[in-house]
């Protein structure tokens, strides 16, 4: 007599146990999207901070900014003037005093930020021209300064665009 023929089957044969490496695509599609991201996040921190490195330098000098300074109402203003020139075109800037370079100080700013630091500044460059500054008070100034820097540097895209054209006494005729 001949056996059964399941005696005769052999046992199931189990496949190998899935790996996980190499994974599949989707998750190396991933994997590059996330590299890309952290280098991309890298690249643009270490922008930020190049750029806000003369406003920090700046405020660190103003920080060290006593009563005792000498001349401190001119050695503030040349500080705001090296300022302006690291962030917006020198030809722009440079040539600005007076009334024209408190007006570009506050086309940097939002309007309703401009009561916080206008008067402040105005008389800060009215100072530099008078013989003493007894009759201003630096932690005011140096407060404005702060608030202005703070809000206004760096120049966001479309107020780098409003930075004046230089004043010139030139008369342009139509001929």
């Amino acid at each position: 007599m001949q056996g059964s023929p399941l005696a005769e089957l052999k046992d199931i044969h189990l496949p190998e146990p899935t790996s996980m490496w190499p994974p599949a695509y989707g998750w190396w599609i991933l994997l590059t999207v996330v590299i890309g991201l952290i280098i991309a996040l890298i690249i643009w921190q270490v922008r930020r901070w190049r750029s806000n490195l003369a406003k920090r330098q700046a405020i660190a000098e103003l920080e060290m900014l006593t009563t005792n300074s000498e001349n401190w109402p001119q050695h503030l203003h040349k500080l705001m003037r090296r300022l302006t020139v690291s962030y917006f075109p020198q030809e722009n800037v440079a040539q600005l005093h007076g009334q024209h370079w408190v007006q570009f100080l506050m086309s940097q700013l939002k309007p309703n930020q401009y009561e916080k630091c206008q008067a402040e500044l105005q008389s800060l460059v009215n100072a530099q021209y008078q013989p003493n500054a007894d009759n201003l008070d630096i932690e005011k100034q140096k407060a404005a300064a702060k608030y202005w820097i703070n809000q206004a540097l760096p120049p966001k895209q479309q107020k780098a665009a409003n930075t004046p054209q230089p004043i010139t006494n030139e008369v342009h005729s139509n001929v």
